[in-house]
């Protein structure tokens, strides 16, 4: 039997490494924004430091109270989306027409989405499809090029990255 002592929690946690930056974080109960994350729902993970900028533009109160009664069956539930202040009726509005549960991002705000930042995955992909090469013929290639010597390979990467 295992006996803890100090703080136990029943809570979850998974790992995340950021899409951006490289950086791995830990995330309790899928709570994104408190380990300093979004995501997307193209699913790219970012920390909010590199969220893009933009305005979202919102219907009008009536057209968001009219689009939240279509799609509730209680009449109860209706009334209560009247009370609701302006940023609630946003909030709720985006929960229920775009599934927002606040930990996530709009694919306008994703860096990745908005091509602010492109991961080297999908750089190397994109010059592979370019040349048209496969990795393996590219790999032969860099073998025959540096004589299967990685060290004057890796020295020319970074003579290339200087000129």
């Amino acid at each position: 039997m295992k006996i803890r002592a100090g703080f136990v929690s029943n809570s979850s946690s998974s790992s995340y490494v950021c899409d951006v930056s490289g950086e791995a974080f830990e995330v309790h109960d899928d709570c994104f924004w408190d380990a300093g994350l979004c995501q997307c729902p193209m699913g790219h993970v970012f920390q909010k430091k590199f969220l893009v900028k933009w305005e979202r533009k919102y219907p009008s109160r009536d057209e968001m109270l009219s689009k939240l009664d279509e799609v509730t069956d209680s009449k109860r539930e209706c009334m209560e989306f009247r009370r609701l202040t302006d940023s609630q009726l946003k909030q709720k509005y985006l929960e229920i027409t775009e599934g927002y549960q606040g930990n996530n991002a709009n694919v306008n705000e994703c860096p990745i989405c908005t091509m602010t930042f492109i991961k080297d995955s999908d750089l190397i992909k994109y010059m592979l499809k370019k040349q048209g090469l496969t990795r393996e013929e590219l790999v032969v290639q860099i073998r025959a090029e540096f004589d299967n010597n990685f060290p004057a390979f890796l020295g020319w990467i970074e003579c290339t990255k200087k000129n």
